[in-house]
C-alpha cells in the first residue's frame, strides 16, 4: 500500500514526464527557484 507522500510524488513525476520537463528538473534549479520564491514573499 502506497502512503500520501508517494502517491503525490507519482503523480508530480507523471505530470511532468508528461510535459517532457524533466530538463529543468535538477537539484540546482530547484535550489535557486525555492530561493528566489522564498525572497519574494
Amino acid at each position: 500500500m502506497q502512503s500520501d507522500i508517494d502517491e503525490i510524488t507519482d503523480a508530480l513525476l507523471s505530470f511532468r514526464d508528461e510535459r517532457d520537463w524533466e530538463q529543468f528538473h535538477n537539484s540546482k534549479d530547484l535550489a535557486l527557484a525555492i530561493s528566489i520564491e522564498a525572497a519574494e514573499a
